[in-house]
């Protein structure tokens, strides 16, 4: 059970710096592949996003706790999902048809 659960923590460790590694990339993929666009001014929505991913990037550099807690909580988005899309076998008594003598 304890090895399970040690393997468990260190699959969430990986996907949360999968996570982390993915919204740094692309947002600044995002950021070099738009930077010299065709702009509108004042109504450019390509404009707003750049300065979003900007925004997200410093948010990311200056609060570590806040961006780590917005991660933990997609992560643990992500695992529930995973979890339920594989169909994780859960061990319960029941599930293992134990006998419980009185």
């Amino acid at each position: 059970m304890v090895r399970t659960t040690n393997l468990r923590i260190r699959i969430s460790a990986a996907l949360l710096c999968a996570c982390l590694v993915c919204v740094c990339a692309f947002s600044m993929a995002f950021i070099v592949k738009h930077s010299h666009h065709d702009c509108a001014y004042e109504q450019c929505r390509t404009c707003a996003q750049i300065e979003r991913a900007q925004n997200l990037l410093k948010q990311l550099r200056s609060n570590p706790v806040s961006a780590l807690s917005s991660l933990v909580v997609f992560a643990g988005i992500l695992i529930v999902i995973a979890l339920v899309a594989f169909g994780v076998d859960t061990y319960t008594p029941v599930a293992l048809k134990v006998r419980i003598n009185n």
